[in-house]
């Protein structure tokens, strides 16, 4: 009876565990209303990440968009540029006195007739050219670019309006401390396969000699070398490696003999010889008889021809007779009596003469 009854038993028990199971597999499940806000801020994550990565994406796109439009800006329409001109740009910040530098590289007063605009206010509002010579056969023209870093011209264009990586050489002009927006200036010249040549001039330095001058209660004289220093050495710091390239000057009239001015003339010339082949030399001497352009309207080409065949001691406006007469107050002597009676400006440096000193050789 024992031996039937427990068979019975387990098949009773496993019929009801079929049961329980068959039963556990069609309740339906159970959320919370918890699981469900849970879901809903895990779906809301998921598509604000996706919307971020698009955002991102497309933010990415546009910055390297951006990016290589800064670097493969075209040519502007207004530069003329092949072996026939050799084109320097005159670059910087607005009023830092770029167009009073081409005045004084051309040996023209600012109130002349084809001189270079300046004024207090941003004067220069299109790019200008302007010719210094007939170098060789070839134009050599001073552009005044329009002052960067205003609303006008803002500086996250201004290189590119500017076509500045299409000219021969750039001069970065500032008048105060450098800013930002002189380092890119000099970080697009850096960039460039191979590097653009490129000067950097500080002007005014003039005022800042006698500004020191004034707080001290001392001459300009003692003071100068100290404060050209201190120029120099901030300059330094803040463009390492440009020492040969950095110039400290004023542009007014007659100060072209003072500062670094004679120095960043000679090296410009170097400069211009150097990328075109030309002698160096021979051009430095034909630059001081163009000089001679201001007074008697010689051209650089003829005063090339000229320097060819000129001795020493030639008098440097009719390079013909010898240079007998000394000119006060710059000292130079540069001129032979008949040339000197004629001449208001010094043709070297362009300062005004007051006397004409009559110089006896041995």
């Amino acid at each position: 009876m024992e031996a039937v009854g427990a068979p019975i038993v387990l098949g009773v028990a496993a019929v009801a565990v079929f049961a329980i199971i068959a039963v556990k597999m069609t309740e339906k499940p159970k959320h919370s209303y918890s699981d469900g806000l849970a879901a809903g801020r895990r779906a809301a994550e998921a598509e604000q990440a996706a919307n971020e990565e698009q955002e991102r994406n497309a933010r990415l796109a546009n910055e390297e968009q951006e990016r290589n439009a800064r670097l493969n800006y075209p040519v502007p329409d207004w530069l003329e540029v092949g072996r026939g001109v050799f084109n320097i740009a005159f670059t910087g910040p607005s009023g830092s006195g770029k167009s009073s530098l081409i005045n004084a590289l051309r040996r023209v007063r600012t109130i002349a007739e084809g001189a270079a605009r300046t004024g207090v206010i941003e004067t220069t509002m299109q790019p200008s050219r302007y010719l210094l010579f007939d170098l060789g056969g070839v134009q050599v023209f001073l552009w005044d670019l329009p002052g960067g870093n205003t609303t006008t011209f803002p500086p996250d264009t201004y290189i590119q309006e500017m076509g500045l990586q299409y000219f021969d050489v750039v001069v970065i002009v500032t008048s105060f401390r450098p800013t930002p927006f002189d380092h890119s200036l000099q970080q697009e010249m850096e960039r460039q396969t191979p590097p653009l040549p490129y000067k950097l001039v500080r002007t005014t330095v003039d005022v800042a000699i006698r500004n020191e001058a004034t707080i001290r209660d001392s001459p300009e004289e003692e003071v100068m070398e100290g404060v050209l220093g201190l120029i120099r050495a901030d300059l330094a710091r803040q463009f390492p490696g440009t020492q040969e390239q950095t110039f400290l000057l004023s542009a007014l009239p007659g100060d072209q003999q003072r500062y670094d001015f004679p120095r960043f003339e000679r090296d410009l010339n170097r400069t211009m010889c150097e990328v075109r082949g030309i002698n160096t030399i021979l051009t430095e001497l034909a630059m001081r008889f163009w000089r001679a352009h201001a007074n008697f309207g010689l051209s650089f080409g003829q005063a090339l021809e000229q320097a060819e065949q000129a001795p020493p001691g030639q008098c440097t406006v009719c390079m013909d007779a010898q240079s007998s007469y000394v000119l006060d107050p710059c000292g130079h002597m540069a001129a032979c009596e008949t040339c000197a009676e004629h001449l208001q400006r010094c043709p070297l440096c362009m300062q005004d003469i007051t006397r004409r000193i009559r110089f006896y050789f041995p």
